[in-house]
């Protein structure tokens, strides 16, 4: 299973594989079938390396080598089983590999047995069958936002993104890449400037005229990071393209569970409202905002407007479909005209929450456009003292 053009071993060479001295003999309309049912990349669980291009510098060429499943001889690796093989040099007993998979399965041929290959083989030209019968309204562009937690770095994996886009598909493999761990973690008040500037520097570029958000037509969002950047990220991506919001869960993916006991989001109203005192939005989603934890002139507000999850205990885990995601925007929307009706419409929010990362990019998108009044938030800082303001969104 070497290269083809192998040279003849010397007389006082040392003794090579039984493999390089015959001829493999595979026909070019084989090879070419071979490159088509590949899509032209490494066929081996895993790699899926590009053999049309140098992986260096994306000279285009043929990088690609034709491995047998099972070899020529019984000494070759795999070839007890030659036997069984109608056509040695047929499609059904080769594989496309790059050169370092294809050494890796020879030098162990008993971690690579034939049925393991075979079904990798199965396994990888069913995936290139259904990426090439997706439709067209099912292509996404991927927007990856990763920022410190608590001064702890955070990373999305690109393959549990993938994993999570089914049936949609990412229209490139050039994902929108949003990460601000590099930025220095100080001083509060500069880490989240310099956040909030790249962000904006980061959306305005991907909503530029021909730019791939609106090639597409469709974003898919996998974000992780302090909630008050979550909320400015989701004012800052338009409501005037389709999204979708995905939820990191605790076993680490971030596909959607296909159903689970609908979540029943309540919204508890002020007894007395007074439009002269500051309107509080609490979100008691993943946890209870303690009222304690708040600023003096917030807790003691008649105008405190609570979301709930009615009889449930609020934790981390309560987000797992996305009709539980629907529901929340569709609460947070009323929660708005709530605010508007008693108090008045433009009215500013000053906004508690303590909910996970998709609910927070929807509290920043899905604006009421009634209420068209900034959102004023804040974020919990145990070592301050409780809830802090960090910044403000408006639709200026």
């Amino acid at each position: 299973m070497a290269g083809l053009n192998a040279a003849p071993a010397s007389a006082t060479a040392a003794p090579l594989s039984p493999v390089k001295h015959i001829s493999r003999g595979i026909r070019p309309a084989t090879q070419l079938i071979l490159y088509g049912i590949a899509a032209g990349h490494c066929q081996l669980e895993g790699c899926r390396t590009c053999l049309t291009a140098h992986h260096v510098d994306q000279t285009p060429g043929n990088y690609g080598e034709k491995a047998h499943i099972v070899a020529f001889r019984k000494k070759g690796p795999r070839g007890e089983t030659i036997d069984a093989v109608e056509d040695i040099n047929g499609i059904e007993n080769l594989m496309l590999l790059c050169a370092p998979c294809h050494k890796k399965i020879d030098d162990h041929p008993d971690d690579y047995p034939r049925e393991r290959l075979l079904a990798i083989k199965r396994d990888t030209e069913a995936f290139v069958r259904a990426a090439m019968a997706q439709r067209d309204d099912l292509r996404t562009h991927v927007i990856t936002f990763a920022a410190p937690i608590h001064g702890k770095p955070v990373g999305i994996s690109d393959q549990r993104v993938r994993e999570a886009l089914r049936p949609r598909y990412a229209a490139s493999q050039d994902f929108t890449r949003i990460d601000l761990n590099g930025i220095t973690v100080g001083d509060t008040d500069a880490f989240y400037a310099a956040a909030q500037a790249q962000l904006e520097r980061s959306i305005a570029d991907l909503q530029r005229h021909g730019g791939p958000l609106l090639q597409t037509g469709h974003a898919s969002l996998f974000a992780l990071g302090p909630i008050p950047l979550l909320i400015k990220l989701g004012a800052l991506i338009t409501d005037k393209i389709d999204a979708d919001f995905f939820q990191r869960h605790q076993e680490e993916d971030w596909a959607w569970r296909p159903s689970g006991p609908p979540i029943r989001f309540e919204v508890a109203l002020p007894a007395a409202p007074d439009a002269a005192a500051p309107v509080v939005a609490l979100l008691s989603l993943s946890g209870t905002v303690g009222r304690a934890d708040l600023p003096a002139d917030l807790a003691a507000s008649p105008n405190i407007f609570e979301m709930s999850l009615g009889d449930r205990t609020p934790d981390r885990t309560f987000l797992r479909t996305r009709d539980d995601l629907a529901a929340f925007r569709s609460a947070w929307i009323g929660l708005q005209a709530e605010v508007s009706r008693l108090i008045g419409v433009g009215t500013a929010i000053h906004l508690i929450p303590a909910v996970p990362a998709p609910v927070a990019v929807l509290c920043g998108r899905a604006r009421h456009p009634k209420a068209q009044g900034k959102l004023i938030v804040y974020d919990l800082r145990r070592d301050l003292g409780g809830y802090q303001r960090i910044l403000e969104v408006s639709h200026d």
